[in-house]
């Protein structure tokens, strides 16, 4: 589940120039993930119950989750890194396909910054491929019940990190809008004062507010936008801190057959590495062409091991 997995993400790389921005992206990882994990019910056809609306998602997000790993797609994530100054100082595009290999779903970099990968880094990444799939041929009964245990319980920690959601923030109904023809509910979220994280990474949920439009039909999100109303840490780490002001965006698209994706996410920020410098970052990740396979083929947790 992608607040949550990614959730549709990119994986293994890092912003170019710097392996401490890495933290950065997991950031926007975690924020696509959770959002892509929500859906939320209506009650009649008043404006619903904000908070019960929230409680309702979660039941609605697991369904919407089963339907997305009958899905594979591609994946293009654009990082730069800017100056002080405002001038930008690098900019690195990966383009990603999610491919099956002998039954086994596979992120494979396919393209670096608009260009088809050199033969030096094609052999690299087919042998990684190779690897990995050779690994998961030679696992024992034992290791591969280990294996499934662990990802299981990665699973659900997940869905324990998100149903923080619920005490983390107080919510409001703003009313309705039409997006993409399709109209939306708009709920404003705004931290809980008091609130207590139980789960560590959580604790961002303390420093952002937000705004959502849910689809009246699904009742799943369309659309998200949240900012940092104060400076936080990234995940583990207390050396990299995102400043106020930070946006992060996230909207999902509708496939035919009710299945909702995530289809753009990105954030934006000012950020300080181990206290001292200051970086501004841009991350935009896009996902298209989803393609639909038969779930029989394809191990549910191998895409976030790959």
């Amino acid at each position: 589940m992608t607040w949550l997995s990614s959730f549709s993400m990119t994986r293994g790389e890092k912003f170019a120039g710097s392996n401490k921005t890495a933290a950065i992206r997991n950031v926007l990882r975690a924020f696509v993930g959770i959002l892509t994990f929500f859906a939320v019910h209506a009650i009649g056809k008043e404006l619903p119950d904000a908070h019960d609306l929230m409680m309702k998602s979660l039941a609605a997000g697991e369904k919407n989750e089963q339907q997305l790993r009958s899905y594979v797609s591609r994946t293009q994530s654009d990082a730069k890194r800017f100056e002080q100054d405002g001038n930008l100082k690098t900019e690195e595009v990966k383009t990603f396909d999610d491919v099956l290999v002998n039954g086994f779903h596979v992120s494979k970099l396919i393209a670096k910054n608009g260009k088809p990968l050199t033969d030096a880094d094609q052999q690299k990444e087919d042998s990684r491929i190779a690897k990995l799939v050779e690994a998961r041929k030679r696992e024992t009964p034992e290791q591969h019940e280990r294996r499934l245990a662990a990802a299981k319980e990665k699973q659900e920690k997940m869905w324990r990190f998100a149903r923080e959601i619920l005490d983390a923030f107080d919510f409001q109904m703003a009313g309705e809008e039409t997006l993409n023809g399709r109209k939306a509910w708009v709920v404003d979220a705004v931290p809980h004062p008091g609130y207590k994280a139980k789960e560590m990474k959580a604790e961002i949920f303390l420093h952002l507010t937000g705004r959502v439009w849910i689809d009246q039909e699904d009742f799943i999100w369309i659309k998200a936008d949240a900012r940092a109303v104060e400076p936080f840490a990234l995940g583990f780490s207390a050396l990299a801190k995102l400043d106020k002001g930070a946006h992060l965006f996230f909207e999902q698209t509708r496939l035919a057959d009710g299945t909702w994706v995530s289809s753009r996410a990105s954030i934006k920020a000012n950020a300080r590495v181990a206290m001292v410098a200051h970086i501004a970052v841009e991350n935009l990740t896009i996902s298209e062409n989803f393609r639909k396979v038969d779930p029989g083929t394809r191990l549910h947790d191998a895409k976030d091991d790959f």
